[in-house]
């Protein structure tokens, strides 16, 4: 965008384009908000994409323990531990 060349009124002494330059910010507010909301939303998405990945990684193991006879552990550590000795 174009800057003015006169920064300062020569008779008023105001700063015009300071004065411009702040009402373009506030005339852009609402957009840059949007512009904020929708990374949040990007965010939120991609957390709950790894948490369904690691839902379904999860679901799988527990599956597979199923098959070879082993109940799936309510421990984490201990679970981790069975999927240990089947490696």
């Amino acid at each position: 965008m174009a800057r003015l060349t006169a920064s300062i009124g020569l008779i008023s002494n105001i700063n015009f384009v300071d004065i411009v330059d702040q009402l373009i910010s506030l005339d852009r507010l609402p957009v840059v908000r949007l512009e904020q909301r929708a990374q949040r939303f990007l965010a939120e998405e991609s957390a709950l994409k790894t948490l369904e990945a690691n839902t379904q990684r999860t679901v799988q193991n527990n599956q597979l323990l199923r098959c070879r006879g082993i109940s799936p552990a309510s421990d984490q550590r201990t679970l981790q531990l069975q999927m240990l000795r089947l490696s």
